[in-house]
Formats: C-alpha cells, structure tokens, sequence
C-alpha cells in the first residue's frame, strides 16, 4: 500500500530501488546535498476510518471536558444569576434577601421595549436560599 510523505508525495512501501540517487553519494556537491535526509511517512485516515467524524455535540463534550480538568474549582464567592426582575420589583427583592442576610447584585440587562429588567446576582453559596426567597417573584 503506497504511503503519503510530509511533502504530500506518494511513495511505494518498498524498499526504494538500487538506482535511486541518495543524498550521501559521491556525485552530490555542497552542504545541502551531504547532510542525510528522513522522510515521515503517514498513512491519511487511518484514524479517520477506525474513529469515525465528531460531531458538534461530541466535540462541545470533549472541550467541556477538558476544561473541567485544567481550570481550577470555581470560587464559592462567585456571583451567579438566580433571577430577573423589573425595576418595581428590585426594592421587594433587596429587601427579601437582607432578611436572609444576602447582598445581591442588581445588574441592568439590554431592552428593546424601553421596559428596565435587572437580573438579581447572589454569592454561589447563597444560591439555593435566594432562589427560595424568591420563588414567588
């Protein structure tokens, strides 16, 4: 089975022939041609066939994965999101986590409507007691 060099050429399996120039012979003059040469041979898709193609999900899983491994635990203090309120509903909602002494974090999101949403941040460790609170907002 012919093999595909580096350089995209194809080359036979076989030993090459007694009359093929090689790069050490007498008749070769200059620096070039007395260094010894390698040639990589590879043989494309090999790894194609026995595994098949990836697709997006497999390969979402796979980078998720590896994130996984290499980034570190995420901090407790970390804000995460547990709701979204408009602006008459922000006071009731400081006022309902206070009690529970959790400081949350009102960011305001985009609108095209003009109408103020705030997305209600709180410490990741607070995370189940807030969204408790505020179920019924």
């Amino acid at each position: 089975m012919p093999t595909t060099t580096l350089a995209g050429h194809r080359s036979p399996t076989h030993a090459p022939s007694a009359t093929a120039p090689s790069a050490t012979s007498s008749s070769a003059t200059g620096p070039a041609a007395t260094a010894p040469s390698a040639t990589v041979t590879a043989q494309p898709g090999l790894g194609a066939r026995r595994h098949g193609t990836a697709g997006p999900r497999t390969l979402r899983s796979r980078w998720a994965r590896f994130l996984n491994t290499v980034l570190p635990a995420p901090s407790p203090d970390r804000l995460v999101p547990v709701a979204e309120v408009s602006r008459g509903l922000t006071r009731f909602v400081e006022e309902g986590l206070a009690d529970a002494e959790i400081s949350p974090v009102l960011q305001e999101l985009p609108s095209m409507t003009g109408e103020s949403r705030f997305r209600v941040l709180v410490p990741a460790s607070s995370r189940e007691v807030a969204m408790e609170i505020l179920a019924g907002f």
